[in-house]
């Protein structure tokens, strides 16, 4: 299967998502630098980046941002932002 655009629209996002995602950027203590490499990620060349479908990856997919810095989902939905840090 190709690749599906991540939706970077909140207004589309499945029920609780956008609230999903604020509370995990807080509970993780996401930084300002942080959410403008995010910010990037959503935005990049004007359209939203490729990522796995779910026949191609059904445990959902995972991109580093930086080596400290990972968001993952699930097809076109973001579920989820980490922090690495020591």
């Amino acid at each position: 299967m190709p690749p599906v655009k991540l939706e970077n629209n909140p207004r589309k996002w499945l029920p609780g998502r956008k609230e999903h995602i604020k509370q995990r950027m807080k509970d993780r203590k996401l930084q300002a630098r942080d959410a403008d490499l995010i910010k990037a990620f959503f935005n990049s060349d004007g359209e939203p980046p490729l990522v796995p479908d779910l026949a191609e990856a059904p445990a959902g997919w995972h991109k580093y941002l930086t080596h400290q810095l990972l968001i993952c989902g699930e097809s076109n939905q973001w579920k989820g932002n980490y922090i690495l840090r020591n």
